[in-house]
């Protein structure tokens, strides 16, 4: 398992490239976070006065998930209905992240925001499993196999004291 502080670190600087990634590009809600477990405390903040809905697999003691469901598989959630899908710090969680991004499109509404944050290189830390790690052009190819257009990126160089971050933010086209 990673350690705590390292954790935070990460967490801060996928919250940074979220706000970042909002910027750039005109957006409406509802936001839908999904994986949102226990971390969606660090994004809600962001979307002040905007419907913002939390979907995880399990309710946690610490969260308050809003929909049950697996991002692999949920067809209760709506097509083409939310304006911006969040995915932080879940993927590498994920045991098939094609379909994990084919949902989070299926979602999503024509024009609306994907902002995928996940990590490169960082230690082991089920939750409950651990299965990948990725790339820019890992990303990229999700991104193409789930039909969104990247218009911001961030790879963090080498780092000998922590781990690794890899994020994207899309459109959907």
């Amino acid at each position: 398992m990673g350690h705590k502080g390292e954790r935070i670190m990460c967490t801060k600087k996928s919250v940074g490239f979220v706000q970042e990634s909002l910027g750039k590009k005109t957006w409406t809600g509802p936001i839908i976070d999904v994986g949102a477990g226990n971390e969606s405390k660090y994004y809600k903040q962001l979307f002040e006065g905007q419907e913002y809905v939390t979907l995880d697999r399990t309710q946690e003691p610490d969260s308050s998930i809003d929909i049950l469901a697996d991002i692999l598989n949920m067809p209760q959630v709506k097509s083409n209905f939310y304006g911006v899908v969040l995915l932080c710090e879940v993927l590498e969680h994920l045991l098939n992240p094609f379909d994990a991004f084919k949902e989070a499109a299926r979602i999503l509404r024509p024009s609306g925001l994907f902002i995928c944050t996940t990590v490169a290189a960082w230690p082991l830390h089920k939750h409950p499993f651990d299965f990948y790690r990725f790339m820019p052009d890992g990303l990229t190819h999700l991104c193409i196999m789930s039909g969104l257009e990247i218009f911001n990126g961030y790879y963090e160089p080498k780092n000998e004291t922590m781990g690794q971050a890899c994020c994207v933010a899309a459109v959907k086209k």
